[in-house]
């Protein structure tokens, strides 16, 4: 499963609280990828957290020849890649997109200011 979501910089203390917010932790889950885009404005990256990803793939994207050594890792990206991730990675489903938007956050795929 992959999941993606755009969330306001202010509403995130720490990866592991949004994950335990939807009902998810990692400890649990090792075979999700999660990604958390923070998006203070008037930054020119976005950041990224990944929680146990063996999908080859994002980790590409991300530019890791392995998996995070750690349960969580932050990572910066060039909007460029970040857009790539965006096309990459994608809300699977209904349900948890109505979830996100019962707590005022939008998938990513309907974001544009990364668009070129």
């Amino acid at each position: 499963m992959s999941l993606s979501l755009l969330v306001p910089a202010a509403q995130v203390d720490d990866a592991n609280r949004l994950m335990r917010a939807f009902g998810r932790d990692a400890s649990s889950d090792p075979g999700s990828t999660f990604v958390v885009e923070l998006s203070p404005e008037g930054t020119g990256a976005a950041t990224f957290y990944a929680a146990h990803t063996q999908d080859p793939e994002l980790l590409e994207i991300l530019g890791l020849d392995n998996p995070p050594k750690t349960d969580w890792a932050l990572y910066h990206l060039t909007e460029e890649r970040a857009q790539i991730a965006f096309n990459a990675i994608k809300c699977e489903t209904d349900g948890f997109n109505t979830m996100l938007a019962a707590h005022g956050l939008a998938r990513v795929e309907q974001d544009t200011r990364l668009m070129p």
